[in-house]
């Protein structure tokens, strides 16, 4: 049926490829999957369906969807570094544990309908701390009322999720760093949207969401999404691509072993334009969750180089934190002024605050913010009778 020629060709293309679909078959379904990563959240984040592209959470129904965040119902150990210093000298090794719930957040699976819902970025996931570390997770603690960590997500996703739907949470928290502040999205569109699926038609809605859940479905997602990438080649490309032990690149070491981003675009306060834009879209965050009844706090996480701003910036402190809550205040906006509680615990308690190798805060800096969130909410109360 095939010449020689053909068959020889289809061989040697065979053989050429049978090493690298044996190295995929053992990451995909024999090694941990985070074998080839230096932190959890590289091994648990879900894969964007287009390439380019960053996934980011969905309000949908459709069963053959991850729409969280994570891969759901995971539980990892590991011994990880922080990203700046990931392959030199500088890295921290530190142990840290790890479960997703079934919804696809770092949550363990199964826990009480939440009184408090944090929407946010990395630093309420808790990258570079332990699951028990997490600013939900002590907050939960302190009150004794239920935290739920949202993220990283958006606002839209929030209000699409059927579960804050059927029972809304008494008080939602935005809680952003500074790097996120750009990427604060319009308030019923954007990410958190998606292309809709029948599964998502009232119709079709109640199987979708009976579905969505289901163990067996959900592990055939995260292997189908676990195909698509290749921890192993982002290994090895980090190795060749990373700095040289002892460089740092556009890294800057300052006391205490600290190591700061200082690249192009990772600090600094944004355009005129674009803070007014902000405070516009917060402010009317804050009107759609009163209006639905919840209560809504801000709180802003500074950057680790604007906290340490005279080591990272050269003295040169960023002021939009400052006159985000100065504004927002203004519009009747709860506020919590997180800068002055960390300052504070960093002055008379010596607390670093943030990893030495990662520009994440450290168990401490999210136990500071989880005691002045305590505090803030106190003040009205979230108790809700079940």
């Amino acid at each position: 049926m095939f010449s020689p020629e053909l068959r020889k060709l289809a061989k040697m293309l065979g053989l050429f490829a049978a090493p690298f679909a044996l190295v995929w078959f053992t990451e995909l379904f024999i090694l941990p999957v985070d074998f080839f990563t230096f932190r959890v959240w590289e091994s648990v984040l879900v894969m964007p369906s287009k390439p380019g592209e960053i996934h980011t959470p969905e309000a949908t129904s459709d069963p053959f969807r991850l729409s969280g965040p994570f891969y759901p119902r995971m539980h990892i150990r590991k011994n990880e570094v922080g990203h700046l210093a990931a392959g030199t000298p500088g890295a921290v090794r530190k142990s840290v544990e790890w479960w997703t719930d079934r919804y696809g957040y770092r949550k363990r699976d199964g826990g009480p309908d939440p009184d408090i819902v944090i929407i946010g970025d990395s630093f309420t996931v808790g990258s570079g701390i332990t699951q028990e570390d997490m600013l939900s997770e002590v907050l939960t603690r302190l009150l004794g009322r239920e935290a739920y960590p949202f993220a990283p997500a958006g606002i839209n996703a929030f209000l699409g999720d059927e579960r804050f739907r059927l029972l809304p949470p008494r008080a939602v928290v935005l809680a952003l760093s500074e790097r996120q502040f750009y990427s604060v999205e319009k308030l019923g569109g954007g990410a958190g949207t998606g292309d809709k699926s029948v599964f998502d038609t009232p119709r079709w809605k109640p199987l979708g969401e009976t579905l969505k859940y289901n163990r067996i479905i959900q592990a055939a997602l995260v292997t189908a999404n676990r195909a698509m990438r290749s921890n192993l080649y982002e290994y090895l490309m980090a190795r060749l691509w990373d700095v040289k032990p002892g460089e740092f690149g556009r890294r800057k070491r300052g006391k205490n072993g600290m190591i700061f981003d200082i690249g192009p675009g990772s600090n600094g306060d944004p355009t005129p334009e674009a803070a007014k834009r902000l405070v516009s879209r917060i402010s009317e965050y804050r009107k759609q969750l009163e209006g639905r009844g919840m209560r809504f706090l801000f709180m802003a996480i500074p950057n680790k180089e604007s906290f340490y701003y005279k080591e990272a910036l050269n003295g040169k402190k960023p002021r939009i934190i400052g006159y985000l809550n100065r504004e927002l205040r203004a519009r009747g906006v709860e506020v919590i002024d997180l800068w002055g509680e960390l300052d504070r615990a960093h002055a008379l308690k010596g607390m670093p605050i943030y990893l030495a190798d990662d520009s994440h805060w450290d168990a401490g800096g999210a136990n500071v913010a989880a005691e002045a969130l305590a505090t803030a909410i106190r003040g009205r109360g979230t108790g809700r009778s079940r």
